[in-house]
């Protein structure tokens, strides 16, 4: 019964009630926003750094693909993924550059897509089509310009070949944040005029040996049968020494996530002590008559906290359900926020049930302080008012 009561009162109340929906539909939005944003970087950034680098990743000298072939031998690999990073110089339309040129490939493409996604046009398809990254310099490169991008062949003779521009990249893969412009293997060939050769190999390893000693193990191992090999190392390191250098970074947002929760707590109350104050205030006849007509003190209570908890989760939940429309949105415009001129990140979010859960409790935990004014004006006299 009390419950119902509640409600109707609710619904009387018009503007009071619309007060507090809208404030915990801001609430509900902020804390969706932090903790979805929050989830997005933490979960991502493991993510990132293994499609950047696999488990362990080697860099060397050009090498023919099938000097490589001891790799398929080692038990504990997986999966062998061929790549080609090259520096170049891109010129053309008055700007000229030395970038990093990486490509896209069948092997690599499952991986790379999900973390290239252009703000205009789209990845190359075509042998002369290339994405730019353009980090620092707004609108300093057009969809259809074409550059030359000029390096030396496997053969150490200079070659330079037209590419146009297909789309603009915000952000590229870690091993050339902030630089590496992405072509086709076909570009690439085209380049290097071979398709035999790579410099380099991200190696992805078997689920029972992705941990930090494994890693280093298979590393030294790798390590050996390129000494044999004469293929000279240029740069190797394995998924767990990349992503220490993140962990700090990583930490800080599952942190601060809650943190921030945890603050918006008192600032809730403080917010929830004026309002019912105000409210209890106006509605000093009505508790009072409710006194008059035999209900004690604890039941008054409880009826005025139902009826503020149904529009708290009534407002929190609104909130959360604007944070999901709005991240919709950011994630089909393809918006992305700047951390530093090398480290980029789509504006995204990832949200379950234990934050939607989270969110709710702590916004309902803020409405006991409601409770202050209440029992205030039901101790006072009514002819004190």
């Amino acid at each position: 019964m009390i419950w119902m009561i509640a409600f109707k009162n609710m619904l009387r109340h018009k503007m009071s009630s619309l007060i507090v929906t809208i404030i915990f539909i801001t609430v509900g939005f902020f804390l969706f926003w932090f903790q979805g944003f929050s989830n997005y970087i933490s979960n991502n950034l493991d993510n990132y750094v293994r499609v950047s680098f696999g488990d362990i990743v080697f860099y060397f000298e050009m090498t023919e693909k099938e000097q490589l072939t001891f790799l398929k031998k080692i038990p504990e690999i997986s999966t062998i993924t061929h790549e080609r990073l090259i520096k170049a110089m891109v010129n053309g339309e008055g700007k000229n550059s030395i970038s990093d040129i990486t490509e896209i490939n069948e092997e690599n493409s499952p991986y790379l897509k999900p973390f290239l996604k252009p703000i205009r046009g789209h990845l190359p398809k075509n042998s002369d089509e290339m994405a730019i990254t353009e980090p620092i310099y707004t609108d300093r490169y057009q969809i259809g310009d074409t550059y030359y991008i000029t390096t030396t062949t496997i053969d150490k003779k200079i070659n330079s070949y037209p590419f146009k521009i297909s789309g603009i990249l915000k952000g590229s893969v870690l091993k050339a944040a902030g630089s590496a412009h992405v072509i086709t293997s076909e570009g690439m060939d085209a380049l290097l005029q071979s398709s035999k050769h790579s410099n380099g190999v991200l190696i992805y390893l078997d689920q029972k040996f992705k941990n930090a000693q494994s890693e280093k193990d298979i590393q030294k191992k790798l390590e050996d049968e390129f000494a044999k090999q004469n293929i000279k190392i240029l740069f190797t390191m394995t998924h767990n020494e990349i992503t220490k250098r993140f962990e700090i970074f990583s930490k800080v947002f599952k942190i601060t996530k809650y943190l921030l929760a945890f603050i918006c707590l008192p600032l809730c109350a403080i917010i929830m002590i004026t309002i019912s104050r105000i409210q209890a205030y106006n509605k000093r006849f009505e508790l009072w008559t409710y006194s008059s007509l035999g209900m004690d003190d604890r039941q008054i209570s409880k009826l005025f906290m139902i009826e503020i908890e149904y529009l708290v989760v009534i407002g929190t939940c609104l909130g959360i359900i604007l944070g999901e429309l709005s991240s919709f949105l950011f994630s089909q415009l393809n918006v992305w926020l700047s951390f530093s001129y090398s480290f980029y990140c789509p504006v995204n979010t990832e949200f379950n049930f234990l934050d939607t859960a989270f969110i709710i409790f702590i916004s309902c935990l803020s409405t006991l302080s409601a409770l202050i004014p209440i029992k205030k004006i039901l101790h006072d006299h009514p002819f004190s008012y």
